[in-house]
């Protein structure tokens, strides 16, 4: 996704892909497989649809967090995968539920 960012002429992202998805771990998905036509009448491409959840671990980085609201943000506009223009690679990203402050 940050090569296709880039590549498109996207600006600098204030870090790497690397260092975004470093803080990151998957804390649940759901998905189930469908059948996608792809080319009228017969051909299917067989894809998934479902959800994943990520969860921040450790310190926040906000030029990381930044990174990570850019490209998901930029998943949504531009599909992930193949066959986007066919309604494949759809993502939708929920608003982020926040960990309470502790003070």
């Amino acid at each position: 996704l940050a090569r296709r960012w880039h590549r498109l002429g996207g600006p600098a992202l204030p870090a790497t892909a690397e260092q975004a998805a470093a803080p990151l771990a998957v804390s649940g998905f759901a998905l189930e497989s469908r059948r996608w036509l792809v080319r009228a009448p017969r051909t299917f491409q067989v894809g998934a649809v479902g959800t994943l959840e990520l969860t921040q671990i450790g310190t926040r980085d906000p030029a990381a967090a930044q990174t990570v609201s850019a490209l998901l943000g930029f998943a949504e506009l531009m599909g992930l995968g193949d066959h986007t223009t066919k309604g494949m690679g759809r993502v939708v990203v929920d608003p982020v539920d926040e960990a309470p402050s502790r003070t």
